[in-house]
């Protein structure tokens, strides 16, 4: 099953479950994807038409743990402002890595929020020079996204 919810969620609400569908008019609590009687061929399903990362899934009972972490340090802010980007940058840049997991949601979420896809080349890997969290985030901000 596939659920698409609003992230409503934070200290106050972790239960995944109570967060409203993303679609307020669906019929259902979720999307069949497929019914298969082997797990790993669900998961091979469920990463080839979701995209998921094998490395990122979490069993049910432990989803809310998981997702009360990335309340507490890995959720970008709301709205998204240059200013709050600027400050997401710094963090990264000042933890040198840090915790690999809270990294990897903080980089994954600019790529996806900003539409720059070479964010954490610019962050760790700069070919030319050093930039500020400004400049990265001046140059993200020019960043048009593609559809593919």
């Amino acid at each position: 099953m596939l659920y698409l919810s609003w992230d409503v969620g934070g200290e106050h609400l972790q239960d995944l479950l109570e967060f409203p569908p993303l679609d307020l008019d669906a019929q259902s609590d979720g999307n069949v994807l497929a019914e298969v009687d082997d797990a790993v061929e669900a998961i091979r399903i469920a990463e080839q038409l979701t995209d998921a990362v094998r490395e990122r899934w979490a069993n049910f009972g432990v989803a809310t743990e998981d997702y009360l972490d990335y309340v507490r340090s890995g959720r970008l802010p709301d709205p998204l402002t240059k200013h709050a980007a600027i400050e997401v940058v710094r963090t990264l840049v000042a933890s040198g890595g840090g915790d690999e997991r809270t990294v990897s949601w903080l980089l994954d979420g600019l790529a996806r929020r900003t539409g720059c896809l070479h964010i954490t080349d610019m962050i760790y890997w700069p070919s030319d020079r050093f930039r500020t969290a400004e400049e990265i985030i001046d140059h993200v901000w020019s960043c048009t996204p593609i559809a593919l």
